[in-house]
């Protein structure tokens, strides 16, 4: 029993760590499939507007790489289920070994058993005895001879009914290794008709380089003056915060000479006071800014998305360009393609720093939550003004329409931490 009791325990073990990290990636396959039904839906939409073949290049693109993750996800989970399968197959081996163990004994036991049926061979094997104390000792030997049979019968029915619950367990996972090695099938066709959708059209927009290098250089350029704005803002904000520093610890002088004259102190007191005022660091944030950018920071990975519904069709940093080969674009945010005239939500509480017009980027809203700024930028109207406090999941305005070229509507979103850019990625829920 013993025995049994660590079998089944093991493999219970196995299989309550392996159903955690299978329920895991199933629901990151749930939330990836969700991805690529909302990219299908753009998609769908797209094929009624006119030149929006470099948007639905874009689109397939990042369908392909959450694609590729689908397949990767399934990989991993036929990876656990064959180790499931391992380890209930080695009990199902241990379970069966036991019992044929087991029956041999009992066999053993019921032979010797058939032996001693006559009941007068019982009774003379006890009277034969030589003294009262061996005769109690042949008595309790044949009782519990009797109580062995009956156990060794009782742990052969436990085990066989434990290996037919694990038999029954690993019929249904193998069934289920069939599934997922059907669904991967699937995926992959799927995979090798978007490749081909996306080289296709590809193909056609070759014919076109030099309108997208133009285009290339016209949106670095429309990033480098959101980051030059973004870095004067910041700068601008450090200036003002460290003039009221400088009339904060003037006044705190003059307060401290006007008390030394009161009463009587030295003017070498006094000088050394206001020495000792101005050699203080002067810091661009307040102990209140520090406390909502932790609070900020606590919430890396748990932030809303900008937008209901969206799907990120240019990452974060620098990569290579999908059309055009050896040129590279940098990106110091995301840009989540959506639905024009979609409301865009902040992403955590905080302050209306600025809001401005920038071309080819509509308006561009900055909130502040601390020494962080989020960046909403391509709003066709805002709802909010410069200085407002707001909350999070607060609508800030609306997204804009198309444009040019169908890469419209999309949102430019950005994270900087001071006047480093951040991965939104890393600070959006999954």
């Amino acid at each position: 029993m013993y025995r049994l009791l660590l079998i089944l325990l093991f493999s219970f073990t196995a299989q309550v760590v392996f159903s955690q990290s299978l329920k895991d990636l199933q629901e990151q396959k749930r939330v990836a499939d969700a991805e690529i039904n909302r990219i299908n839906e753009q998609l769908s939409a797209t094929k009624l507007e006119k030149n929006s073949t470099l948007r639905q290049v874009a689109l397939i693109n990042s369908k392909i790489q959450k694609r590729k993750k689908v397949l990767e996800n399934i990989d991993k989970q036929v990876y656990i289920v064959k180790r499931t399968i391992q380890v209930k197959s080695d009990t199902v081996y241990r379970l069966r070994k036991d019992i044929d163990t087991l029956k041999v004994a009992y066999a053993n036991t019921l032979k010797h058993a058939y032996k001693m049926r006559n009941t007068n061979s019982v009774i003379a094997l006890v009277f034969a005895s030589s003294d009262l104390h061996q005769a109690i000792r042949r008595m309790k030997y044949l009782r519990s001879y009797s109580d062995f049979r009956i156990q060794q019968a009782k742990s052969i029915e436990v085990k066989q009914e434990a290996l037919n619950v694990e038999i029954a367990d690993l019929s249904s996972k193998k069934k289920n290794l069939e599934v997922l090695l059907a669904e991967k099938n699937r995926e992959i066709r799927k995979l090798d008709q978007d490749e081909k959708t996306y080289e296709k059209m590809a193909a056609q927009l070759k014919s076109k380089e030099k309108d997208l290098t133009r285009e290339i250089q016209v949106r670095k350029n429309l990033s480098d003056r959101l980051s030059r704005e973004i870095s004067r803002l910041i700068a601008e904000e450090a200036r003002k915060a460290a003039e009221a520093a400088r009339k904060a610890a003037a006044r705190r002088a003059a307060e401290a000479a006007r008390r030394a004259k009161k009463n009587g102190s030295t003017k070498s007191s006094s000088t050394t006071s206001s020495a000792s005022e101005s050699s203080e660091p002067v810091l661009p944030f307040t102990p209140e800014d520090r406390m909502i950018a932790g609070k900020f920071e606590a919430n890396r990975g748990r932030l809303p998305w900008p937008v209901r519904q969206g799907s990120i069709v240019e990452s974060f940093g620098v990569h290579q360009h999908p059309i055009l080969k050896g040129v590279k674009t940098e990106n110091k945010g995301v840009d989540i393609s959506s639905n024009a005239g979609c409301d865009v939500y902040a992403v955590y509480d905080g302050e209306v720093s600025k809001i401005f017009p920038l071309p080819g980027a509509n308006i561009s809203v900055l909130v502040r939550h601390g020494y962080y700024i989020t960046v909403y930028s391509n709003l066709s109207r805002v709802n909010v003004v410069q200085g407002q406090q707001i909350k999070a999941k607060q609508v800030l305005g609306v997204l804009a329409n198309s444009d040019t070229g169908g890469e419209k509507p999309t949102l430019k979103f950005q994270v900087w931490k001071e006047t480093t850019p951040q991965n939104p990625v890393l600070w959006l829920t999954r």
